[in-house]
């Protein structure tokens, strides 16, 4: 009788935490494209969340439209780094804490993979933008990016759709 009792409680321990980690990765489905308001800003990000397009990020890449960039959403809040191995665009990088507030800012040089660019502190979301996207609309550490409703990244019908 005790044995079948510590069965279903680790079932429903392991059905809970499950469910907890479908909830969070869900918010920021891997290849949707979500909006961002940061400063009255607008910027279109590529959401990646699974950690095979993590280590790919924006490698190989030839181009990025001017308001857009790649949204990095981790399951959790922890320090984080990065580099641009086999990444040809420059690139702009904010860390941002579980609340979206802007951590740092660094600036990132194409193909360097010696130069790692760490989250000042505790990071959930790193967003990757052509470089200098975020000096020229004075946006720095401290200010709160605002996500927008998730939407299909490739729409059927002409429209868009929320998950």
């Amino acid at each position: 009788m005790e044995s079948r009792k510590l069965r279903t409680d680790s079932r429903l321990r392991f059905f809970l935490v499950l469910s907890a980690v479908v909830c969070v990765t869900s918010a920021f489905a891997a290849g949707r494209i979500t909006g961002a308001i940061v400063r009255g800003h607008r910027l279109d990000l590529e959401v990646v969340s699974t950690l095979d397009a993590m280590r790919t990020g924006l490698m190989f890449r030839e181009k990025l439209d001017p308001d857009a960039g790649m949204l990095f959403a981790y399951p959790v809040t922890q320090p984080l780094t990065f580099w641009m191995k086999n990444t040809r665009l420059p690139l702009s990088i904010a860390f941002l804490d579980s609340e979206g507030v802007v951590l740092n800012i660094e600036d990132m040089a194409p193909f360097d993979d010696k130069t790692m660019h760490h989250s000042k502190g505790a990071a959930k979301y790193a967003i990757e933008v052509n470089r200098g996207w975020f000096q020229k609309r004075a946006i720095v550490s401290g200010d709160r990016v605002q996500f927008l409703k998730t939407v299909d990244s490739e729409p059927s019908g002409g429209g868009t759709s929320a998950p």
